[in-house]
């Protein structure tokens, strides 16, 4: 992978994050029921760790991309 297109890809996905997290704090706030709330949070959890999983594989590339090192 090209550092120009990591580089895309690692700014896409962190913005993904701040993303999932409003997702995160609306499923807090307007999630009524305890099983339908915590399908969501699964759910939302499983997304935010495939993000995490392609950020690491990026940044184990170009460690200077790492969003956790700036």
């Amino acid at each position: 992978m090209e550092r120009e297109l990591a580089k895309s890809f690692m700014d896409e996905l962190t913005s993904a994050g701040t993303h999932m997290n409003r997702l995160h704090e609306l499923i807090h706030t307007h999630i009524s029921g305890d099983e339908l709330q915590k399908e969501f949070r699964r759910s939302l959890g499983e997304v935010m760790g495939a993000v995490a999983v392609l950020q690491l594989y990026i940044a184990n590339i170009y460690p200077d991309l790492d969003p956790d090192k700036k």
